[in-house]
């Protein structure tokens, strides 16, 4: 019996640990993503200045050079070479834009064949160096075709440096384009002479630095993979052949249409493809999270802000609140229990960091996350914020898909936390789970008064809420909002984890087991526990026998 009781708490135990683990993994990998980002972006920002003072003064160089000039040529591959790692930063940047929703595409109808051969034209001098000839093949049927310039520039742009790196001296490059009328699409395609595809996995062709087994054609870098998803956001897409004789051809495909519209792009996490590895779990698209169903209070003594901030989240947002102070807030706070709250720290009567400690102080509404926007962006102030509570601190300016993102960020915390407690057979362990330290301890001091009483038949809410001197609805909302958990039931799951205690540990029979718990028959307790464990309390002490034999 002791045998079986030390099993069945070591697994209980391996349980929650394994629950935890797999709890801080996923916030991990989040953060991990959200850091990687972060130093992407700012080397991509910190790069563009010392690529500026090394491209502008090439270009102005070379406008003073005859052609002829024996530094010309090197220095207009020097130029060249410049303008495509601006390219690239400029490449981060854009997918940053397009994750937080701010990046378009502008489609309008472009006469397709003259605009490949202008984008081409920039490639000659390479080829030629190189001694590649460029060859063309342009349907004549194609006459307008609708996408966005600049983007599609890219795509076209990254197959030709593609087709020429890959391209032996001597030989030449095909640039094709083909009308699909069954389709309903045109075809773009680059062919070389190059190596071919015979030891290249296609599928991953497109994916971030994809190397395959040969050792001829590798490094296509994040250029083709970033054209997939130009390629995509346009409703087609890009691929790659083997030659039937040699070499290989990339191609890019797109709808055929005469449109004029501003697209703009879905917010998601198009930088996962380019910074993590391949095969690696991607991060979720948190724009999935829909935050319709809550409420959110605003608080800022600007009006022009809190009307901004109203028009900017109220279609977002199932009730939008604003007051002007923190006095005010505290005021609406408790009148309507919003699900978050967004504050200004500079406030006159009561500001935000004293509004946020009061609200972290009081137990009754500390479950609330708060995130604090000031113009203030010193270490010290956001200290200051973190230490009494804030859920996150954002400085003047800001972006809106930032901001949008930290609020999308804090409720869907507070969702994953309340689904653990709601789809557990038993309840999870305040301390496995990211509560605020006031959330901690309240959910450990009643677990403690259930605990305590829980042989006491008359263990109900009302007990509770003397217990722990809270109203009714208070204890109520409190509770459902930290676990998505009734009272009622909160309680009887506590019972249930008492009772799997002393099936494993004791030869008492149910019927004792049940009073000891604080069920009124025997009965209603098999019920109950079978509804939590998915199996009778007779099963569960048969299977917990043989496990300890």
């Amino acid at each position: 019996i002791v045998s079986g009781a030390i099993i069945q708490t070591f697994l209980v135990t391996l349980r929650r640990k394994e629950n935890k683990l797999k709890w801080a993994m996923k916030e991990h990998e989040k953060q991990m993503y959200e850091e990687k980002v972060r130093f992407l972006i700012n080397i991509s920002h910190e790069l563009r200045t010392p690529l500026t003072l090394i491209h502008a003064p090439l270009n102005r160089i070379l406008k003073t050079l005859s052609p002829t000039d024996s530094n010309f040529v090197p220095l207009k591959s020097i130029y060249r070479q410049s303008q495509r790692m601006r390219d690239l930063l400029n490449m981060v940047l854009d997918l940053r834009k397009m994750e937080v929703g701010v990046s378009k595409l502008q489609i309008y109808p472009q006469r397709l064949n003259d605009w490949v051969l202008e984008v081409s034209a920039d490639f000659v001098g390479e080829a030629e160096a190189k001694n590649v000839e460029i060859n063309y093949q342009l349907d004549e049927q194609i006459e307008e075709v609708s996408f966005d310039r600049d983007k599609c520039e890219i795509i076209l742009t990254n197959l030709l440096i593609n087709a020429l790196k890959h391209s032996p001296e001597g030989t030449g490059i095909t640039i094709i384009t083909k009308l699909l009328s069954e389709e309903q699409r045109v075809r773009i395609s680059v062919s070389d002479q190059g190596c071919g595809l015979q030891q290249v996995d296609v599928n991953k062709l497109f994916t971030r630095f994809y190397q395959g087994n040969g050792e001829q054609r590798n490094g296509s870098g994040i250029g083709l993979s970033y054209s997939k998803i130009l390629a995509e956001l346009h409703g087609g897409n890009i691929g790659a052949r083997d030659n039937e004789t040699v070499g290989a051809t990339f191609f890019f495909e797109l709808p055929l249409q005469a449109i004029s519209e501003e697209v703009l792009c879905e917010p998601k996490a198009y930088l996962n493809e380019l910074i993590t590895d391949s095969g690696g779990e991607n991060i979720p698209d948190t724009n999935a999270f829909v935050m319709s169903n809550y409420s959110l209070l605003v608080v800022d003594d600007n009006q022009d802000l809190v009307d901004f901030l109203r028009d900017m989240l109220k279609d977002k947002f199932k009730q939008i609140y604003a007051a002007a102070d923190g006095v005010e807030a505290l005021e609406l706070l408790r009148k309507y229990q919003p699900d978050i709250i967004v504050s200004d720290v500079m406030m006159p009567r009561m500001n935000g960091y004293e509004l946020c400690k009061q609200i972290k102080e009081d137990i009754a509404v500390s479950h609330i996350p708060v995130i604090l926007l000031t113009a203030r962006d010193d270490e010290q102030s956001q200290l200051q914020g973190y230490k009494i509570g804030a859920d996150g601190y954002l400085t003047k300016p800001f972006e809106e898909e930032m901001l949008l993102e930290l609020i999308r960020s804090r409720l869907r915390n507070r969702e994953q936390t309340k689904a653990r407690y709601l789809n557990a057979g038993l309840l999870p362990a305040p301390e496995d789970s990211t509560f605020s330290q006031a959330d901690e301890t309240f959910l450990l001091k009643l677990n403690k008064i259930i605990t305590d009483h829980l042989s006491d038949s008359e263990l109900d809410v009302a007990f509770l809420c003397r217990e722990i001197g809270m109203s009714r609805a208070t204890l109520y909302n409190k509770l459902k909002a930290l676990t998505d958990v009734g009272v009622n039931d909160y309680i009887n799951k506590l019972r249930i984890e008492k009772a799997i205690l002393l099936i494993t540990t004791t030869n008492l029979n149910f019927t004792e087991i049940a009073e000891r718990c604080g069920f009124t028959t025997s009965r209603y307790f098999s019920t109950l526990f079978k509804q939590y464990t998915g199996e009778t309390p007779t099963k569960y002490r048969e299977k917990s026998s043989q496990v300890a034999k």
